[in-house]
């Protein structure tokens, strides 16, 4: 569904006219985009979930790679569709960082993907990751929400009309079909996040 379509039935279920001068189509247009935000930073929705087409091999000695623009947050890593990665803290990496040899570990730190050891060899990379929304600007934007779920996003646009428009018991009504719609959507997250493995020496220090 696009945006004009997505602003109609804002409308229609705010039980307001598309020329209420209280909230115009640009005001409704910014409450959409707000609650697509809300909607994609709670739950890791299937329909964020991507595969990096941009770091797509280890390059020799080099540790740090740059996720792609719409990044949000890793799931997972596997390199050569056989080898998943594990996560560890960027402190635990770091203490690591003059290492060269195969890639056993991954974290993220200020935005930047990192392997440790630095890679000593060319692998494939498989990066998943979660993606962020991008902004609703002209009425043929669509979002990545699918239209079998795109009620939450109306209904979190129609509760933000409520507010805009002081209406406690409207509002009330609208959050109450809009965290339903997120219960029963919910089944279908699933949360992803890579688990982190505290690191155990191997040497004999402290012996």
């Amino acid at each position: 569904m696009d945006l004009d379509a997505i602003v109609a039935e804002v409308y229609l279920n705010a039980g307001i006219p598309t020329d209420d001068d209280r909230v115009d189509a640009e005001d409704v247009e910014d409450l959409i985009n707000g609650a697509i935000r809300e909607i994609s930073s709670t739950r890791d929705w299937e329909w964020l979930k991507a595969v990096d087409s941009t770091n797509i091999l280890t390059i020799l000695g080099q540790s740090d790679y740059t996720p792609p623009s719409n990044w949000r947050r890793t799931i997972g890593i596997t390199l050569n569709d056989s080898r998943d990665v594990p996560a560890r803290t960027p402190r635990e990496i770091n203490s690591r960082q003059f290492e060269s040899g195969p890639v056993e570990f991954f974290t993220i730190e200020a935005g930047v993907l990192r392997f440790s050891p630095k890679p000593d060899l060319i692998e494939k990379i498989r990066h998943v990751y979660l993606r962020a929304e991008t902004a609703l600007d002209t009425g043929s934007d669509t979002p990545l929400i699918p239209d079998n779920y795109i009620d939450l996003a109306i209904w979190g646009a129609v509760y933000r009309v409520h507010i805009r428009l002081k209406d406690t018991q409207a509002y009330r009504i609208a959050r109450g079909v809009y965290e339903e719609l997120d219960k029963r959507y919910a089944r279908d997250a699933k949360a992803y996040s890579p688990q982190l493995i505290p690191m155990h020496r191997l040497d004999t220090w402290g012996n």
